[in-house]
């Protein structure tokens, strides 16, 4: 049993947190992704969801994100894309 199985609310359906314009966030001081990230995937593990960034400008980010939705809304592939 997970030790933090009690604080985990795991979310009904498959849930997905998406950081969307990581173009501009991987320009954010380091300490400020830090937080941003510490805080976001608290939020996602607290509820059982899945954190993925992403931005139209970054053509892997966006093969990433098809395969997550294809395979959380779906359940085929693996979810991982081709990075």
């Amino acid at each position: 049993m997970a030790p933090d199985r009690k604080v985990v609310s795991v979310f009904p359906v498959p849930l997905l947190i998406l950081g969307s314009k990581y173009d501009v966030f991987q320009n954010f001081e380091s300490e400020k992704r830090k937080v941003v990230c510490r805080y976001l995937r608290h939020v996602a593990h607290a509820n059982g969801a899945s954190l993925l960034f992403a931005s139209s400008k970054n053509e892997p980010l966006v093969s990433k994100l098809k395969a997550t939705l294809t395979h959380l809304g779906f359940g085929s592939g693996s979810g991982s894309g081709s990075v």
